[in-house]
């Protein structure tokens, strides 16, 4: 009878460990995780990263989560955007929406400066107006480009100024 009993226990913690879900925490570790989230609230950043990185690192994916967004925009930290991300794609690696949904906007995000870098920038008109006379010669003299200006135009404007009575 006795070891009817003792395979009968020993069938159900096994089972019970099986049922195990890998996203359940412990209550210890819930306690940590509101903490850590008062205090990301609060402001207080660093004291949420103290309490939230033991808690990653245990593989808790909103934990994860969390540390990867403080990296990721330097609150509490040194912006690091590698470290940021190598969070926020752990956390996503456990199916963790909100880290899902971050992963699919950095991604975009990236494609999209990508994009605007491949793209020449339209070069901006110089506005030397408010060069004086000797200053658009000598920069003309060095080989410098002006817009709409050549050094005819220059010597002109620069013998205007010199022709006009000082008042």
């Amino acid at each position: 009878m006795r070891k009817i009993l003792a395979i009968s226990l020993l069938s159900l913690t096994l089972t019970a460990c099986a049922t195990h879900h890998a996203g359940a925490i412990s209550p210890a570790d819930e306690s940590y995780l509101q903490q850590g989230r008062r205090y990301f609230q609060e402001g207080s950043y660093k004291h949420s990263m103290q309490i939230l990185l033991p808690l990653a690192c245990d593989g808790i994916p909103e934990a994860q989560y969390a540390v990867g967004y403080m990296y990721y925009y330097g609150y509490g930290v040194a912006q690091d955007t590698d470290v940021g991300y190598f969070w926020i794609k752990r956390s996503a690696g456990q199916h963790y929406q909100p880290a899902i949904k971050a992963i699919d906007y950095i991604k975009s995000n990236a494609a999209s400066k990508k994009k605007e870098q491949e793209q020449p920038k339209p070069r901006r008109k110089r506005n030397y107006a408010h060069y004086s006379a000797e200053d658009k010669l000598s920069l003309a003299m060095t080989g410098s480009s002006f817009y709409g200006y050549n050094l005819e135009k220059i010597k002109s404007d620069l013998n205007l100024a010199f022709s006009q009575p000082i008042a």
